[in-house]
């Protein structure tokens, strides 16, 4: 049998259930990937809840809404607004990155152990979900087991995720495996079994990750028009678009449902982003292993050369055989297309402007946000099963060359030595391990965090500059549960600056604790004249300094400024 004749036809339908062989080893499966986790973010496995350290930065944020969303459910409010950031007033959540099925689903590691023991679970169970959806979603292009394990781990295993292990949305990769499984399944059979679930987890995709939601919508509407071009009966498309209608149904009363305070207007945050994704063509070719994983930048993540290769080689393969692409190619360039951008947007409206990163930085009043990978990851999930079957012709042709060598021993060999390629390639252990770990294991509640607990009132953070600062401060309210009055996260500049022209003294006082020249006396007593104004309104019970955040300037002025403070304001020093 030519290698050829091995090859599965790529349009063959599977059982919606796996395969028992599948079914029977799947917690094995499971555990292959976590170890492989484990070993790469060691010894974080053993105390789950490191990984969310640093707080400085998204991570910070990340735990903040796991907790804020759990907290929510608790008490029966609704997470798309908080009374506890920009006190008094409160902010609209609808445009940060909340990722409520996150907080939806870890709920009850984040009220049982904490939402950093959350954040940590969090990493290991979208791993291991990614691989098993991988697994599953694969069956339908590969017919041996371990070839759909190996799909499965360029899935978990590419470095993309563990350069985000600062985004709790972004690293939850499992639904883009599984929701394409689903629309596979409601493309065979476009009946009610498949569409509600196909609908289910779409959404669930789309509120862990808006990105995700859009990719998998895309995969979705490929699915459709393959329906669509069929001349399916008006009964048999109507059942079709059940899972569009009711994702959209879900979104539009996300966004369109009142919200509660008296600020929550979404108008409220003007996106202002003018250049939203682009790709430097040089981030398809570099290899991860130029920059250590601790340096890598989160934009610049590939899948590899050796990956690339082993998907060309089934392209081609093809090619000179004369088989029709696969599907999966034509997706996966849609993707790669979508990450090379960039887009622009000009008054609301989006223009795609095919233009290399680069030119558009030369370009006066562009901006960007550099989100890529988010696209070009999908594009590498849909090569996987490709690459895969790029290891399988390779298996053949030294099976050919090398008869007296059994099969299982073959393939066992080229399995490690790919498998060890794309990690290395991918810069994971042993040149990673300790980059991901913070040596931190548990979070106590120190002497400062009681402090704060006893105030009366909001809390004033200073300095609160960077959001990589306000990340540790929302990571430590989840402890003292105070709302803060500067408290800015994704896509909540508008708040911030809204409160700093409201209330001068805000801005003084963070400038009075960063700046490095000398204060007079007299513009010390002012800031304190102003602050006392503003607090009337802002209700503050405590100021938080922390110290290795201040300059010595700082240090000293806010000391000084202590003795200008009445007693129902207190003047807490954080030494970290």
């Amino acid at each position: 049998m030519t290698s050829a004749d091995r090859m599965r036809d790529l349009v063959k339908i599977v059982p919606i259930i796996p395969k028992k062989t599948l079914r029977k080893n799947l917690l094995g499966f499971a555990a292959l990937y976590l170890i492989l986790v484990a070993i790469v973010t060691w010894p974080a496995i053993l105390n789950p809840a490191c990984l969310a350290f640093p707080y400085e930065g998204d991570r910070g944020a990340n735990v903040w809404n796991l907790w804020w969303v759990a907290h929510c459910m608790t008490r029966l409010q609704d997470p798309r607004w908080t009374p506890l950031l920009f006190h008094p007033d409160g902010c609209s959540l609808l445009h940060h990155s909340l990722s409520p099925s996150n907080g939806l689903l870890l709920a009850p590691v984040t009220l049982l152990f904490g939402p950093e023991a959350a954040y940590g679970t969090a990493f290991f169970l979208w791993s291991i979900l990614t691989g098993l959806g991988g697994m599953v979603w694969s069956r339908r292009w590969l017919d041996r087991l371990w070839e759909q394990w190996l799909a499965g781990f360029f899935m978990v295993c590419c470095a993309y995720r563990f350069a985000h292990l600062d985004h709790l949305n972004v690293f939850s990769t499992a639904g883009i495996p599984w929701a394409f499984w689903a629309f596979d399944r409601w493309k065979d059979k476009h009946g009610l079994r498949m569409a509600l679930p196909c609908g289910v987890i779409w959404i669930l995709t789309i509120f862990s990750c808006w990105y995700y939601g859009v990719v998998v919508g895309l995969y979705g509407v490929a699915r459709l028009l393959e329906i669509v071009c069929k001349r399916k009966s008006l009964r048999e498309i109507g059942v079709a678009l059940i899972p569009f209608a009711l994702t959209l149904m879900v979104v539009a009363g996300y966004l369109g449902i009142p919200l509660p305070g008296p600020s929550a207007k979404p108008d409220d945050i003007p996106l202002g982003i003018k250049v939203f994704w682009s790709l430097p063509l040089d981030s398809l070719v570099r290899p991860a292993w130029l920059n250590p994983l601790w340096m890598l930048p989160e934009f610049r993540v590939h899948p590899g050369i050796v990956f690339l290769i082993l998907a060309a080689i089934e392209i081609v393969r093809r090619i000179q055989e004369h088989e029709k692409q696969a599907f999966l190619l034509w997706i996966a360039l849609a993707y790669a297309a979508l990450a090379l951008g960039p887009v622009l947007k000009v008054d609301m409206k989006v223009f795609p402007v095919p233009l290399p990163a680069y030119i558009c930085l030369l370009i006066p009043g562009l901006s960007q946000m550099k989100v890529y990978t988010r696209f070009l990851y999908p594009a590498t999930i849909c090569l996987a099963p490709l690459a895969v079957l790029g290891v399988r012709w390779l298996v053949d042709k030294l099976g050919e060359e090398h008869p007296r060598v059994s099969f299982p021993v073959l393939q066992a060999i080229v399995f490690l030595l790919v498998g060890f390629s794309f990690w290395f390639e991918q810069a994971l252990p042993p040149f990673a391990s300790a980059t991901v770990y913070s040596g931190k294991t548990q979070v106590a509640d120190d002497a400062p965090i009681q402090a704060i607990r006893e105030a009366r009132g909001a809390v004033l953070e200073l300095p609160f500059g960077t959001s990589s600062v306000v990340g540790m401060h929302l990571a430590r309210q989840t402890r003292h549960g105070l709302p803060l009055v500067i408290g800015e996260i994704s896509r909540m500049q508008n708040y911030r600056k809204t409160f700093l022209d409201r209330f001068p003294s805000l801005l003084l006082l963070d400038r009075m604790v960063t700046e490095e020249r000398a204060w007079s006396e007299p513009s010390i007593h002012e800031a304190a004249e102003t602050f006392a104004r503003d607090n009337e309104t802002l209700g503050i019970g405590a100021i938080v300094v922390t110290e290795s955040l201040c300059t010595q300037q700082g240090k000293k002025r806010i000391m000084e400024f202590r003795n200008y403070l009445g007693n129902d304001v207190q003047l807490i020093i954080i030494r970290e």
